[in-house]
């Protein structure tokens, strides 16, 4: 995880932690990922957390998983510590629209809180909301360099040729848990590089993943 060394100050710190991770047919997705990425949270943050309680929540939620059905369960670690564990049913369909816009409020690389999953996600929740109900599936964000970083809740990823680029952690983003599997898969190949909103005229797909909803095609629109 990439961490830039920033002085924080209080108001820097969340009030929570989270991860939203797939349960499907009593199996979590990618579990060891979502927990080792909390884990590296906690400890930047300095919160210590109660994973017996967290461990024994997400076992309640895969005893109310049902077969074929797709589960989003949502973990959430408060600063003092406390830990809730949540989950609803799914869908995973592709949606009906896929149109994405691109966001005119940058984002600063120098804030820590991007490069981790909390509840401060003001500017991303304003810009969601803005867009989609718009009819937008969802908003691309830049840095204040004009670098892509990311989307709402989702990584981007572009295919150029047969290659296929993400944005790199130190543009200012999540790095998400779909994003280094995707990383790590040999097929795949998925790389770093900085990307710019003109790279996306010129990729011959575009795509946002995360862990929850996959891989998913979108159209800058």
């Amino acid at each position: 995880m990439f961490e830039p060394g920033l002085d924080l100050k209080p108001s820097d710190s969340p009030d929570a932690l989270i991860e939203s991770i797939l349960l499907k047919d009593g199996k979590y997705f990618l579990l060891r990922r979502h927990l080792n990425r909390l884990k590296k949270s906690a400890g930047y943050f300095g919160v210590k957390t109660d994973f017996k309680n967290l461990k024994l929540g997400l076992k309640k939620q895969a005893a109310l998983s049902k077969k074929g059905r797709a589960r989003k369960v949502r973990v959430l670690v408060f600063s003092g510590g406390e830990v809730k564990v949540e989950g609803k049913d799914i869908s995973v369909k592709k949606p009906a629209d896929n149109r994405v816009a691109i966001s005119k409020v940058k984002t600063d690389s120098s804030n820590i809180l991007l490069y981790h999953k909390t509840t401060k996600r003001e500017l991303y929740d304003s810009e969601y909301g803005k867009w989609s109900g718009k009819g937008y599936y969802d908003v691309l964000f830049t840095n204040e360099k004009g670098e892509l970083t990311e989307a709402h809740s989702s990584n981007i990823v572009v295919k150029i040729g047969r290659k296929y680029f993400t944005p790199p952690v130190k543009s200012g983003l999540l790095a998400g848990t779909y994003r280094g599997y995707l990383m790590e898969k040999p097929e795949f190949m998925l790389k770093e590089k900085t990307l710019f909103p003109s790279d996306l005229k010129k990729a011959d797909a575009v795509f946002l993943c995360n862990s929850v909803r996959g891989l998913r095609q979108v159209r800058v629109g």
